[in-house]
């Protein structure tokens, strides 16, 4: 592969930065619940009591939501799919309103 074919197809490269990123993410969402996992010192599974294990899965829903979006918009606005764009943004919109609704559900309990 040469420099030129990263000029024509510079949206393959931010694809690939994005799922680093992603990854990048997972990462630090999963070293942060360990350290305060670690720090509260708890052993029994107490909603009240492990506030980190509830934010949890509601982040990674959120990052996965921001991450497939960014990479829709790259693939919908490198092959001229302009009304898609608009669907996107709905469906992205969307996800992150249930997201937070679940979120919201896991507090209450």
């Amino acid at each position: 592969m040469s420099v030129n074919f990263f000029e024509t197809h510079i949206w393959i490269l931010k694809i690939i930065i994005s799922v680093f990123l992603l990854i990048f993410f997972n990462l630090i969402l999963s070293y942060l619940l360990r350290f305060i996992k670690k720090i509260s010192k708890i052993e029994k599974y107490d909603s009240r009591k492990n506030i980190h294990k509830i934010f949890y899965t509601p982040l990674k829903i959120f990052i996965w939501i921001i991450f497939l979006s960014y990479s829709l918009k790259i693939l919908a606005n490198e092959f001229n799919f302009k009304a898609a764009i608009e669907y996107i943004k709905t469906v992205r919109n969307m996800a992150i309103v249930l997201d937070a609704a679940f979120l919201k559900k896991k507090l209450r309990k």
